[in-house]
C-alpha cells in the first residue's frame, strides 16, 4: 500500500488534485475546514425558499478543457447548457447579439462583430484591429504585458472609452473579476487568446443546470470515497512539520498529527499565511501571502411570480448588474408562487459590499426592466443577495508577477489554488489546472502532460497566431 498523501482544502483545486492522485492509486486524505466540499464552487439552501442557490453564477467557456474533463469523470458533463450566442442589451433596451457563424476560427464571430450595433462602425473596426494585433504578436510581447493593465493596453490600441465599456469590460470583468483599470493585461488577454480566437467551440458559454453542490461537490465526495480516500471535514492544519527540509507531516487543529511526506496545500493565501512551519522559516520566502488583496463578487437571486426573462442569459451594457441568467425556481420557490428565478452577478463588487441588500435589489430591478419591460408587471416573490468578500485574487500587474508556482522550499509540499500560477486567470479552469499540476509534481509526472489538451487551433488561427505559443510559462516551476 502506498503512503498517504494529504490534500488540504476541498475547493476546485484541492478536489482536482485529490481526484488525480486517487486515480493514480494513491492513498489520499482530504482535509477541509468546512463540513462540505467545494469551497467557493458550491451552493446552499436559501433560508426562505429552501431552493439550492450558488453564491454566484459560475459559467464555463468551451476552452475550459480541464473542468469539462473533470465534470465528465464525475458523470456530470450533460448538466451544462451550451450557448453559442451572447445577448447584450443597451440602456435603451435594444438587443445586440454576438453569434457564431459558419466561418472557421478566428473568423467565426467576425460578421457578428462587424454588425454589432452597440458600437459605431469605426469602433467595430477598431475591435478587429485590436484582435489582429493580438493574434500577430509573440509570446515575448504577451509576457511583457504582465507589468501593464489591460486598460493601458486597450487604450494604446486605440480603443474608445465606449468600446472598452461595452465590449471589453463585460468580458474581462466577468473572467478575472477586476476592473480594466486594475487587472493585469496578461491574464485578461488570455481570455481572448484561448476563449475567442483559436477554435470554433472555444467561446461557447456553458451554464450549469444544477447548483454547484450537486454538480461538483457531492459527486466528487462520492467518487473519492469510492476510491478509498478519507475525507476529514471541519478541521484544519495548525502546523506544517518539516524534517531537514522535507515534509514529515501535518498537525491538525485537533492535535492529531498526520504522517505524510507528500501534501498539497490548496487553501487561500490568507489561510496559508496563518500556518507556522516547524523549522521556523516562512513557507514562501519570496512573497507574503497575507499581503495579497482580494476582489469581491456579489450574487443576486430574484424569484418572480411569472417569466420575466425570455432568454437564457443577458449582459446589461452601461449597468452595474453585468449579467443575468434565467433559471427555474426550486420546489420551495414554486410553493411561494415563483415561476422564474433570475440570478445576477456583480463582478469586482467592492463598491457594493457596504450597500444594503434592499438597495442592490432595487437598483437591479431598474436595470433589468430596461432589457425586459415585462418585469415591471411582475411581483417579486423573494430576493437574496450573497456577498463573497474574498472571491478571487486581485490580479493587478504587481500581484500577477508574484503568483507562486506549485513547488515550495519544502520537498514534498506543493501549492494549488486559483491564486497560484496555473497559466490561467483565477477561474474554475485555473483552479482545476493548478490542482492537476500540483498532483503531477508529487507523482513525478510531466506536468504539461497532466492537463487535458487545449482545443486545437484551426488552420487560419494557426497561421495568424503562429508566434503565440500555447503556454508562455511553466507554472509549476519557481519564477
Amino acid at each position: 500500500m502506498s503512503e498517504t498523501i494529504a490534500v488540504v482544502g476541498a475547493g476546485m483545486a484541492g478536489c482536482a488534485a485529490a481526484l488525480r492522485l486517487s486515480e493514480r492509486g494513491e492513498q489520499v486524505v482530504l482535509i477541509e475546514r468546512r463540513r462540505f466540499l467545494g469551497g467557493r464552487a458550491t451552493s446552499f439552501a436559501d433560508r426562505v425558499t429552501g431552493d439550492e442557490i450558488d453564491n454566484a453564477q459560475h459559467v464555463l467557456l468551451g476552452c475550459c478543457t480541464n473542468v469539462i474533463d473533470l465534470l465528465g469523470q464525475l458523470g456530470q458533463a450533460e448538466q451544462l447548457r451550451w450557448h453559442d450566442r451572447f445577448h447584450y442589451f443597451d440602456p435603451e433596451g435594444r438587443r445586440h447579439d454576438l453569434a457564431r457563424c459558419f466561418l472557421p476560427a478566428p473568423l467565426h464571430y467576425g460578421p457578428s462583430l462587424l454588425g454589432w450595433g452597440a458600437l459605431g462602425l469605426g469602433e467595430r473596426l477598431g475591435l478587429v484591429r485590436a484582435f489582429l494585433r493580438l493574434m500577430l504578436g509573440s509570446g515575448a510581447e504577451l509576457e511583457s504585458l504582465r507589468q501593464r493593465t489591460i486598460g493601458d493596453w486597450l487604450r494604446a490600441r486605440g480603443q474608445s472609452e465606449r468600446s472598452i465599456a461595452r465590449f471589453w469590460r463585460p468580458i474581462i470583468v466577468s473572467a478575472v473579476n477586476e476592473e480594466v483599470e486594475v487587472a493585469a493585461a496578461l491574464p485578461a488577454l488570455q481570455v481572448f487568446v484561448e476563449g475567442f480566437l483559436p477554435h470554433r467551440r472555444a467561446a461557447l458559454l456553458g451554464v450549469p443546470r444544477l447548483g454547484l453542490a450537486r454538480l461538483f461537490a457531492e459527486p466528487t465526495a462520492a467518487l473519492l470515497t469510492g476510491r478509498g480516500a478519507r475525507l476529514r471535514t471541519q478541521t484544519y492544519v495548525r502546523e506544517i512539520l518539516v524534517d531537514r527540509g522535507h515534509l514529515s507531516g501535518l498537525r491538525l487543529a485537533t492535535g492529531e498529527a498526520i504522517t505524510c511526506r507528500r501534501a498539497v496545500l490548496a487553501i487561500p493565501p490568507e489561510a496559508l499565511a496563518g500556518i507556522p512551519v516547524s523549522d521556523g522559516r516562512p513557507l514562501l520566502e519570496t512573497m507574503e501571502p497575507a499581503a495579497l488583496r482580494h476582489s469581491p463578487i456579489v450574487g443576486l437571486h430574484l424569484w418572480f411570480d411569472r417569466e420575466v426573462m425570455d432568454l437564457p442569459h443577458a449582459a446589461l451594457l452601461d449597468a452595474r448588474l453585468e449579467w443575468a441568467f434565467a433559471h427555474e425556481p426550486g420546489p420551495g420557490g414554486r410553493a411561494l408562487g415563483a415561476r422564474q428565478r433570475v440570478q445576477g452577478v456583480f463582478s469586482a463588487g467592492r463598491d457594493l459590499i457596504a450597500t444594503s441588500p434592499e438597495a442592490i435589489v432595487e437598483r437591479s430591478l431598474t436595470e433589468l426592466a430596461r432589457a425586459f419591460p415585462g418585469l415591471r408587471e411582475a411581483r417579486l416573490v423573494h430576493a437574496t443577495v450573497v456577498k463573497e468578500n474574498r472571491a478571487t485574487l486581485v490580479l493587478d500587474p504587481a500581484t500577477e508577477s508574484r503568483r507562486p508556482g506549485a513547488r515550495t522550499r519544502i520537498e514534498g509540499l506543493v501549492l494549488a489554488g486559483d491564486w497560484t500560477r496555473s497559466g490561467w486567470p483565477a477561474t474554475l479552469e485555473g483552479s482545476c489546472r493548478s490542482g492537476r499540476l500540483a498532483a503531477a509534481v508529487l507523482l513525478d509526472e510531466d506536468p504539461a502532460r497532466s492537463l487535458t489538451p487545449d482545443l486545437p487551433r484551426g488552420l487560419i488561427a494557426r497561421l495568424l497566431m503562429a508566434r503565440l505559443p500555447r503556454r508562455i510559462e511553466t507554472p509549476w516551476e519557481p519564477r
